[in-house]
């Protein structure tokens, strides 16, 4: 069976609910594709949101850099590494420079995912 849920505030809502009854959302509203993987960032479910996290790697858009550094201060330490190693593959300069800084973060296994990051080929800061 499938479950849907509000993408504002993650409660579940009937498939022909038009709006969320909890926080009122438009249910109705068409969202792109990156809109959407920004909102599952925020998923109670641990594997949406890091899923999430990679896609948003995948898609390589810069527009991703902020969301997914807010995940750096999560209490999910593998959503955290997920998030280093999407800006890795956004490879701007400034998602660069960001999993330079999270070779210093407080959990192993975001410093292990940034340095593998680094040590890719182009995986250095630039400049």
């Amino acid at each position: 069976m499938i479950r849907y849920f509000c993408p504002q505030c993650w409660t579940e809502v009937g498939s022909g609910d038009q709006q969320c009854p909890r926080c009122g959302a438009d249910l109705t509203e068409d969202r792109d594709y990156f809109d959407k993987l920004v909102l599952a960032l925020e998923s109670p479910d641990y594997t949406t949101a890091r899923r999430a996290a990679y896609l948003l790697g995948v898609a390589g858009d810069p527009r991703a850099v902020p969301y997914l550094v807010r995940q750096l201060g999560k209490e999910d330490p593998y959503l955290a590494a997920e998030a280093v190693q999407a800006l890795g593959r956004i490879g701007s300069r400034e998602a660069l420079s960001i999993v330079q800084q999270a070779r210093q973060h407080r959990f192993a296994v975001v410093r292990r995912a940034a340095a593998a990051v680094l040590s890719e080929p182009g995986g250095r800061e630039p400049g």
